[in-house]
């Protein structure tokens, strides 16, 4: 199948880009947004076995993914999940940039005051 020889990595950034792009979206949108991909990019891929281009097995495999890529970017705090809402919060930065960011941030409120 075509998606098990895509990385896992490479499939998370697609994930994450669908996330990011949408803002607040569902795992459902993401997940039948990035089958409809595979589709289409299985149907522009001429195969003798490509009979079945949304194979069960194939859309079952994607799903999974994207429901494992999602509770990843939960677990590092890039996203929110509320019920069937997921949140856009944003990639993590450099501790030292943000720690500057706020000194800097923190000196021009106290020279206003």
């Amino acid at each position: 199948a075509v998606v098990s020889t895509q990385s896992t990595g490479h499939f998370s950034s697609k994930v994450c880009e669908k996330v990011k792009s949408k803002g607040v979206t569902t795992y459902l949108e993401v997940s039948e947004e990035l089958v409809d991909e595979f589709s289409q990019q299985t149907m522009s891929t001429p195969s003798s076995s490509s009979t079945n281009v949304r194979s069960s097995f194939d859309v079952k495999n994607i799903r999974r993914r994207v429901y494992d890529a999602l509770n990843v970017l939960c677990a590092m705090n890039i996203i929110s999940k509320d019920k069937k809402e997921i949140r856009w919060i944003g990639l993590p930065t450099n501790s030292l940039h943000e720690c500057r960011q706020l000194e800097k941030y923190k000196q021009e409120n106290s020279a206003t005051n």
